[in-house]
């Protein structure tokens, strides 16, 4: 329906979600794993959000999520 491609990996292989390791590779430069969650507000979590969000990356053709959002939903308010 959407024109997209589902790939399931293996567990216990990073290699094949490169991707979602570099995320979460960001996620831990905010929250390491020491730091309790516990006290984290809301809007801390929405500025760490944007700052991973706004980031262009190479497998977006060095778009941000953000653009690429944006994209998207000009083409689906167009149709």
């Amino acid at each position: 329906m959407l024109g997209s491609e589902v790939y399931f990996e293996d567990p216990y292989k990073a290699y094949q979600r490169g991707l979602n390791e570099n995320i979460n590779r960001e996620c831990r430069r905010y929250l390491p794993k020491s730091k309790s969650f516990a006290h984290i507000s809301d809007e801390e979590v929405e500025e760490i959000e944007k700052a991973i969000n706004s980031k262009p990356r190479k497998s977006l053709k060095w778009k941000t999520h953000y653009a690429v959002l944006q994209e998207y939903l000009n083409v689906a308010l167009q149709t």
